[in-house]
């Protein structure tokens, strides 16, 4: 059975071994925070810029034109694919929005290194987005705390998100600001849009919680 969370990180492990996010000259902007963003919204959605994805193949073009246009249409922030091989994203793209939208920018990424991080903070993210599960299955060289107060030592926010429920007491435990439930499993793609709901639950209630994946309207806004 296809594993896409251990294969992912595998190719990103060689991305950061080549090269991929050695960080270029720093982009200079203010820092944004999205739960202040998302206060001013009655309904807060976090918009994602993303050229492909292993389900559905290629999507559309992206840019900061398409990210400004979201951010008019209501959406308090916005995602920045950056992973190349599988979801056709970009460090250039991060840059290029970082600097053109007003709005927090998350780095939406697979992450496994402190490299990683450096490279969101240089390209302009406000947000940083750390898997539990890539942390409990052991496919990054650092612990979930250290890469959390890596991130916050560089002025990042931490989006944390999870899929598993086994993973809630270790959620809850750390110090990242926000938690975000993934409706999709990420070893075999699956998908239950009801998942948040179900879970949700059993997280601290004076966390910022993130419903992802699989909305397509706004059908669930009195749930959420």
């Amino acid at each position: 059975m296809r594993d896409f969370l251990f294969e992912v990180t595998s190719s990103v492990k060689s991305l950061v071994k080549n090269g991929y996010y050695e960080s270029e000259k720093s982009v200079s902007k203010k820092r944004r925070i999205l739960k202040e963003e998302a206060r001013k919204h009655a309904l807060p959605i976090i918009a994602e810029l993303k050229a492909k994805s292993p389900g559905y193949g290629e999507l559309r073009s992206t840019d900061f034109r398409l990210a400004n246009k979201l951010v008019q249409a209501g959406a308090c922030a916005i995602s920045v694919l950056v992973e190349p091989v599988y979801f056709g994203g970009s460090l250039s793209l991060l840059r290029e929005v970082a600097q053109n939208v007003d709005a927090p920018i998350l780095f939406k990424d697979f992450v496994i290194s402190k490299k990683q991080l450096v490279t969101a903070d240089r390209c302009g993210a406000d947000i940083v987005l750390l898997i539990a599960e890539v942390f409990e299955r052991g496919l990054s060289c650092d612990s979930l705390e250290e890469m959390i107060e890596s991130a916050h030592a560089l002025n990042l926010e931490v989006l944390l998100e999870t899929h598993d429920p086994k993973n809630v007491a270790l959620v809850n435990s750390t110090k990242a600001e926000y938690i975000g439930i993934n409706n999709r499993n990420l070893v075999d793609l699956s998908l239950d849009p009801d998942h948040f709901f179900k879970l949700s639950k059993q997280y601290k209630k004076q966390k910022f919680t993130v419903a992802e994946s699989g909305y397509s309207d706004a059908l669930n806004k009195k749930r959420l």
